[in-house]
């Protein structure tokens, strides 16, 4: 999303993923994927993206996927690549 500096270039790095639900709000659908990156044992948290109209998110919800499309015109319809 813009920021291509918070990882050194050409050196191998882990991924991190947690997937976080809406169980304390009473439903099981994904609201935020969040990441972190390892890279020679230093933890490196998300960086923000830089573009103007994804208010600096550093994880990936539905509002910042909004965000993205319209910023991008991308078809608000599909999901990735699959139909909504």
């Amino acid at each position: 999303m813009g920021n291509k500096g918070f990882y050194g270039p050409g050196k191998k790095f882990e991924i991190d993923t947690t997937l976080r639900d809406g169980r304390q709000h009473g439903h099981s659908e994904l609201v935020e994927i969040r990441r972190l990156y390892k890279q020679d044992d230093r933890l490196v948290a998300n960086p923000s993206s830089t573009g103007p109209a994804l208010n600096s998110s550093d994880s990936i919800t539905d509002k910042i996927c909004k965000a993205s499309k319209s910023a991008f015109d991308e078809n608000p319809n599909l999901m990735g690549v699959w139909p909504k």
